[in-house]
């Protein structure tokens, strides 16, 4: 099994620095790829440490994967594995040391939590670490609104660093503009559960539109999900921002294309350059968008052909009306 968990590892493409870069297409990036190895990497390294010194003939493996990872997460996990696994490599390298350190003061106030023994300072010392974080926000949202405004500060400093679903429950009721804030931080879940968190807010959140606005424009799909369905929970009235490409732009994509096929020469080209450009990602693959990456697309188009955007917007208003304001035929 731990032979198993090394190979899962894949160290040898972490070696090469161009491991995950094109192949034959320079414009088909290999993040998935690398994505899902990271993910791999990660489980086995988690595997590796629950075999704690039985597994000692990984240290070099993992030495290696810290040392050539650019995933500052897996690096982290990496190293706590080592320093589990090798007790000696705790004592002789600092960093280990503080990794660990840190996970088990987590883990001891976490205990401590939960036994009701934990006084406001080690609620407050909770929202420090990953493994407490939670723990600590869930015993601080029992607490009396005096000592909850007290904590606050705590509880921004660990949604900005940390992004706590929990920490976010209780800044949801006590601080609820502070979510802004949130939308803007490095962590996918902290943003996905901040937009959520407004939303639950209904209309009170009017506040937070405009940023909702722009953080759709900048996020992952699941994350651009929430945020769309956060900002028609606060206003019912507001249009459709996500388009995907099967079901929403397929039937126009489809007419653009019919528009370059009839064209000639260089006007083809040029067409086909824009699709291109706008209804393919990073990857090759066709890609959803958002409303003004759609309005954008358009307005490519017309900058090209008037006939063929006709052709194009007319599908578009067709499957959504709203984009009619936007999208006026040319003339």
């Amino acid at each position: 099994m731990i032979s198993e968990l090394i190979n899962a590892l894949k160290v040898d493409a972490l070696r090469d620095p161009h491991y995950y870069e094109p192949v034959f297409d320079p414009t088909y990036r290999r993040d998935l790829d690398q994505y899902r190895d990271d993910f791999r990497r990660s489980q086995a390294v988690n595997g590796l440490k629950a075999c704690g010194q039985d597994a000692k003939s990984a240290v070099a493996a993992l030495e290696e994967l810290a040392g050539n990872t650019s995933n500052s997460e897996l690096r982290k996990s990496a190293l706590a594995a080592i320093g589990t696994i090798d007790p000696e490599k705790r004592l002789a390298t600092p960093e280990i040391d503080q990794i660990l350190t840190a996970r088990e003061t987590g883990q001891s106030l976490v205990q401590k939590i939960g036994t009701g023994q934990a006084s406001f300072e080690d609620l407050l010392q909770g929202l420090r670490y990953p493994e407490s974080v939670s723990a600590a926000s869930q015993a601080i949202a029992k607490l009396e609104p005096e000592a909850i405004a007290r904590a606050l500060p705590s509880l921004r400093s660990a949604l900005t660093t940390l992004g706590a679903y929990d920490t976010i429950q209780v800044i949801k009721q006590s601080d609820p503009q502070f979510l802004v804030v949130a939308l803007k931080t490095p962590h996918d879940a902290a943003t996905h559960d901040a937009a959520d968190a407004l939303g639950d807010l209904g209309t009170e959140a009017r506040f937070a539109l405009p940023a909702l606005y722009e953080a759709i424009e900048r996020d992952s799909w699941g994350t651009q999900r929430a945020i769309e369905s956060a900002i028609k929970r606060i206003d019912p009235n507001a249009p459709k921002l996500l388009f995907t490409y099967g079901d929403d732009l397929h039937p126009a994509e489809n007419a653009l294309m019919e528009a370059a096929q009839t064209a000639e020469g260089e006007l083809r080209r040029r067409i086909e350059n824009v699709y291109e450009k706008h209804a393919y990602d990073e990857n090759r693959g066709l890609r959803n968008m958002t409303r003004s990456e759609v309005i954008a697309f358009a307005r490519a188009v017309r900058e090209v052909d008037q006939r063929a955007y006709n052709l194009f917007v007319a599908k578009l208003v067709e499957h959504e009306p709203s984009l009619a304001d936007a999208l006026k035929p040319a003339e």
